[in-house]
């Protein structure tokens, strides 16, 4: 389990998300193994940019960086990264392979997700649209109808591209949470600390159900309006 936050600077609801989320977890069974990084960019955090890195570098748009050698100096966040997921994977893999990058969206409200595009004859196709809907379950924010499962081409460089093409990892999500509102009404801290909560809560039923390896059309027939 991969949860990222703060790539994007400027993006605080991300570290809000991700305290809840931790609050949650350091309470709960540890029966899922974590790897949780609250704050990608810290340079461009310390400096005060919106989007960009130190160098002005939009990390998250980036994640190619293996394929250009000559400036991966440049990028010592994301290769720090990479080199250590590239050992990982070397590694005897067990259990649910999931990565979660926690954002902010200034133009859309509530919270949704971006999802892997796997198509409906994929083993994963349902599993990849449980998660969602196991959010929208525990979480009044969370926007079913927002969610989407594509990787456009200007999104191919991304962490979720990334996680999912390049490391295998077949639950990749991007999760945005609005600046200000959910559901018509105007949020606060606690509220997006709420919903990294959720979030948290959401990833156990997940997992669980996973390790049970529920039936694919039982599950179809519990996931609505997707």
């Amino acid at each position: 389990m991969v949860i990222f936050a703060r790539q994007h600077p400027g993006e605080s609801v991300g570290s809000w998300m991700m305290e809840g989320l931790m609050k949650k977890l350091f309470t709960s069974d540890p029966t899922v193994s974590w790897i949780l990084v609250p704050m990608l960019n810290v340079d461009g955090v310390k400096i005060g940019n919106n989007r960009t890195s130190l160098l002005g570098y939009d990390l998250n748009r980036c994640w190619d960086i293996e394929e250009n050698p000559l400036i991966q100096h440049l990028f010592p966040e994301l290769m720090g990264v990479i080199k250590y997921f590239r050992q990982e994977k070397k590694r005897k893999e067990n259990g649910v392979k999931m990565f979660i990058d926690l954002h902010g969206h200034s133009s859309e409200p509530n919270v949704f997700s971006y999802g892997p595009p796997h198509i409906p004859e994929s083993i994963h196709y349902t599993y990849s649209r449980l998660f969602p809907y196991l959010i929208s379950l525990n979480s009044k924010a969370f926007n079913l109808q927002q969610c989407s499962y594509e990787l456009p081409l200007n999104k191919r460089n991304c962490a979720r591209s990334f996680f999912f093409n390049k490391l295998g990892f077949p639950y990749s999500y991007t999760i945005e949470s609005s600046f200000g509102i959910y559901n018509n009404k105007k949020i606060n801290e606690n509220d997006i600390l709420q919903v990294g909560e959720e979030i948290c809560t959401s990833i156990i039923k997940f997992v669980k159900k996973k390790k049970k390896k529920t039936n694919s059309k039982q599950l179809q027939k519990n996931i609505k309006d997707m």
